[in-house]
């Protein structure tokens, strides 16, 4: 009996061990928690992280491996053949459809870049205040706003994927807003 009892919680003893063993722990590759004033942040589909600066002397966005190991900044990007300094003025950031990044810099204008090559895709000011965190559906329409709605009484808008404008999503905010959101359908 004795045997018996201690055979059984051996192997108790066994499978509760493999249980717990099986059980996925979450780990951090890094966590950037010297970063300073930053009010956009992406993760584009390589795992790459984008980020940058409400500060508009913060130097433009930079981009870190998933370690945190440091990649490059850009302060420029060229559209249509124009030069396009963005060197701050971050109020927010996000992926499109195809994991480029949108960013709000210069606080008025929204930039696309491509993950891949740092490029400059497509670019929009959108009036002279600032804008908030951009969304994207899952057709890639893109949505946006402006921080101090209730002060200006401005719209959310929505963009096509190459930016062109479509429409007025509400005519008027009356809060204070850092980014907008929108389901996959663009419904709500």
């Amino acid at each position: 009996m004795r045997k018996k009892i201690l055979k059984i919680t051996g192997i108790s003893l066994l499978a509760t061990i493999s249980l717990f063993a099986q059980q996925a722990g979450y780990y951090f590759n890094s966590i950037l928690d010297s970063l300073t004033n930053v009010h956009g942040i992406a993760v584009d589909p390589d795992g790459k992280i984008w980020y940058a600066s409400y500060d508009d002397s913060s130097g433009g966005i930079y981009v870190r491996n998933s370690d945190g190991i440091f990649i490059d900044s850009i302060k420029q990007v060229i559209i249509d053949g124009d030069i396009h300094n963005i060197e701050g003025g971050c109020s927010g950031m996000t992926t499109d459809q195809n994991g480029n990044i949108l960013a709000v810099m210069n606080y008025t204008s929204l930039y696309r870049i491509n993950y891949t090559d740092y490029s400059g895709m497509d670019f929009i000011k959108v009036g002279d205040y600032t804008l908030t965190k951009p969304a994207v559906d899952g057709f890639g329409n893109v949505y946006v706003g402006v921080v101090k709605g209730s002060d200006y009484g401005s719209p959310i808008r929505i963009f096509d994927s190459d930016l062109d404008s479509i429409n007025v999503v509400c005519d008027s905010m009356t809060v204070w807003s850092r980014g907008v959101a929108v389901k996959s359908d663009g419904q709500d």
